[in-house]
């Protein structure tokens, strides 16, 4: 910068016929020529949006772990500068004014999620969430839900077995869900109705359901039959959301799960919980900071409550049947799976 000042210093007093610049002038070019660069520099950054981020919040998450190619395609995002995008997943959230929005689908480990949460908000002093149980009339019936959800105090963390829902500010929710392989999933709903665990009752202990998954599939016009139907379509129709077509199982139903679930920041797995904890953490660091520590302080406790009291092992043929009624879940869990891959990828988690 200098050597380019007196270049130029040099060139303009050339038709002078003075060969030499004083120091006073040196400073007042180099000046000017800082504050055209500084003019330049504002107007890129003001103009390119994969620069609104808090920088001195940014370095929090990232110490080498989030891959500079993700900080230049606009990963960070300050939660109380601006409102979210439709494409969230993935995009960590500074500060705590939102709610996080837990439409927990049955039998993916969600009773292990929330107790993570809980402890996580017990060791929380400042600004902990405001835990809250979504009732039950609201999970299919989206003017309950959002009037329930609107109701919240921020931060808050609502979780249930409820549809998908947009809402009206939804720059003040984040979304969050945890998936798991539909024929484990099906085949542990199955056995969690029948015998209940620990924490929860069976709730078809008394209607002549068969012992078994095996036995089940195979007698049609029962209804244990026409429940495991139901478990197969709850995780197409949780996603899918609120729309009368949601219903019913199909390859639009396939892809408006998927479009709904562009709107969450995590969706994780089951058979990876730990990391999935791990994610969020990272996510929102100002909000979920610790709470994969808390998890594996509880697993155990955590895992002898919800571990189902009886539960047998599928026959080869009941999961190739199984399998087959849900080619379009397997296509919505393995979308979901890749995106998850990808996100620990960027997040450098093994």
């Amino acid at each position: 910068m200098v050597c380019a000042t007196y270049f130029i210093c040099i060139t303009m007093k050339a038709g002078t016929g003075r060969t030499s610049c004083s120091m006073p002038q040196i400073f007042r070019l180099l000046a000017i020529l800082l504050a055209i660069v500084s003019f330049f520099l504002l107007s890129m950054l003001s103009s390119n949006d994969s620069w609104k981020i808090n920088i001195h919040r940014g370095l929090r998450i990232d110490k080498g772990r989030v891959s500079k190619s993700r900080l230049r395609s606009k990963l960070f995002v300050n939660k109380e500068d601006e409102d979210l995008p439709e494409e969230t997943f993935g995009k960590p959230i500074f500060g705590s004014d939102f709610i996080v929005f837990y439409n927990a689908i049955p039998k993916t480990g969600s009773r292990s999620l929330d107790s993570a949460i809980l402890q996580n908000i017990a060791t929380r002093t400042r600004r902990p969430l405001h835990f809250q149980l979504i009732p039950a009339l609201a999970f299919e019936n989206e003017t309950l839900l959002k009037q329930f959800v609107a109701l919240q105090k921020v931060p808050s963390f609502v979780r249930g077995h409820a549809m998908f829902s947009e809402f009206d500010s939804p720059s003040k929710v984040v979304y969050i869900n945890v998936v798991r392989d539909p024929v484990e999933r099906v085949i542990s709903n199955y056995y969690f109705d029948l015998f209940g665990d620990d924490e929860a009752k069976a709730t078809h202990a008394e209607e002549n359901w068969p012992d078994t998954i095996d036995e089940c599939i195979k007698l049609t016009s029962n209804k244990c039959y026409e429940a495991v139907r139901y478990y197969q379509a709850v995780t197409l129709r949780q996603f899918c959301g609120m729309d009368e077509k949601c219903g019913t199982v199909n390859r639009w139903t396939l892809q408006k799960a998927k479009k709904n679930a562009k709107r969450y920041t995590v969706i994780g797995l089951t058979s990876e919980l730990g990391n999935t904890l791990k994610v969020i953490g990272m996510l929102m660091p100002d909000t979920f900071g610790g709470i994969y520590h808390q998890y594996i302080l509880h697993q155990n406790v955590t895992k002898t409550l919800t571990k189902t009291n009886v539960k047998h092992k599928p026959k080869p043929e009941t999961v190739k049947i199984l399998r087959q009624q849900m080619l379009l879940q397997y296509e919505f869990y393995d979308f979901i799976s890749r995106r998850f891959e990808t996100l620990k990828t960027d997040l450098r988690l093994e």
